[in-house]
């Protein structure tokens, strides 16, 4: 058996920090894809190809530590070893996405994955089904993380997202987020600070920062979904200046939140001569900064991503 599974690259638009806390979130799927080809084999191997790292080994072998690059597929098919212990496989995984251009390669990773692994199990390949079990792997990996940007390379083009509710009993169960899409008219740049402050530790310097004011950090948080909303009821309407302004807008909420630094303030600044509107993409404290405008909103400095409309693709190969 032979098949590929690839899934596109994202980027957070508008959502950053509130869509942790409960609120919406817009992520837009883009054009660069990576893809995994899938091979059962008769030896009763494990086989990884990459480009981070190879491995080989049986799958009572299979451990997250033995190739840490390799670590999020070596979960991923941890959680199916039961299922597939008697089926060998060969995976080569080939990416577009460059890791330090804040393009979501673990979440199309995680995509890819759960999607492959969904056929060779015969299980469902719907969005919500894929959904739960891709954002039960980014917290086996990560420990947290709101699902934001798989749902956008689950599902491609510009999402709008809402985080379900988890709760804790014997088991983990998860609520379904709801998870809107449209294909807007939007191109958009981004730009590496040079450093990146990892999410967890900037999650928690802002919980520590704002421990003395919870009431201001919720009306915060709240100012942020409301913005997110009105972004993308202003895109359905086709109200690109409204849109920009709205994204303008969030990047003075995300400074302040207190995760606007020296560095992406003078990055924001620059991509505003060139871009109806640039803010932040991603936690803060470093990563990238997104510049974002319509399709015809094209320079000859910025390099130009577009929303693919496509998300997780399955392709049977001969």
């Amino acid at each position: 058996m032979q098949f590929e599974t690839s899934a596109p690259a994202n980027t957070m638009i508008l959502g950053e920090h509130a869509v942790v806390h409960g609120h919406p979130a817009l992520v837009a799927a883009l054009s660069p894809r990576l893809r995994i080809r899938w091979q059962t084999l008769t030896e009763k191997q494990v086989v990884i190809e990459s480009d981070l790292g190879n491995l080989s080994a049986d799958w009572s072998e299979l451990d997250p530590d033995q190739c840490p690059p390799l670590k999020w597929v070596i979960h991923a098919l941890l959680t199916q070893r039961r299922a597939l212990a008697n089926t060998g496989l060969r995976l080569r995984i080939d990416s577009e996405i460059d890791p330090t251009q804040g393009l979501g390669s673990s979440a199309a990773l995680a995509a890819a994955l759960v999607g492959g692994l969904a056929v060779l199990t015969r299980q469902s390949l719907e969005t919500e089904s894929l959904f739960a079990a891709g954002l039960n792997l980014i917290h086996r990996v990560q420990g947290r993380g709101s699902g934001a940007d798989l749902a956008a390379s689950l599902s491609g083009g510009l999402v709008r997202f809402v985080p379900g509710q988890s709760r804790q009993r014997k088991i983990l169960q998860i609520q379904a987020p709801q998870i809107q899409t449209l294909q807007a008219p939007l191109a958009l740049t981004l730009v590496y600070s040079g450093y990146k402050t990892p999410t967890a530790e900037v999650l928690a310097w802002v919980e520590t920062q704002w421990q003395p004011f919870p009431e201001l950090l919720n009306h915060l948080y709240r100012q942020m979904g409301e913005t997110t909303e009105a972004a993308f009821d202003a895109l359905r309407q086709n109200q690109l200046d409204e849109f920009f302004w709205l994204v303008r807008h969030y990047q003075g909420l995300m400074h302040a939140l207190g995760v606007n630094d020296a560095r992406l303030s003078e990055l924001v600044w620059q991509l505003q001569q060139r871009w109806p509107a640039a803010k932040i993409s991603g936690s803060g404290l470093g990563d990238c900064v997104l510049g974002i405008g319509s399709q015809t909103d094209h320079n000859e400095i910025d390099p130009v991503w577009t929303l693919s409309p496509q998300g997780l693709m399955v392709t049977e190969n001969s």
